[in-house]
């Protein structure tokens, strides 16, 4: 899990696809397709890996998750 700075100057966790995934219990692939069809939001790092805010997470859950990653 990385830290991201915001648009508002504060930092936001980011997860990995992986992490993301097994986090609302989907395949990778699944939540590729989330982000390629702008259901899901996503960013890359300075790496290039793609990461997932913790707060998008949130919102398709509806703030219901269970479990931190």
């Amino acid at each position: 899990m990385e830290e991201q700075e915001t648009l508002e100057g504060g930092k936001e966790s980011q997860l990995s696809v992986q992490e993301a995934a097994r986090a609302l219990g989907v395949d990778s692939f699944t939540l590729l397709g989330f982000i390629q069809r702008d259901r899901l939001t996503a960013a890359r790092s300075p790496s290039g890996e793609v990461t997932i805010p913790e707060s998008e997470l949130a919102r398709l859950t509806n703030g219901e998750r269970s479990a931190p990653c």
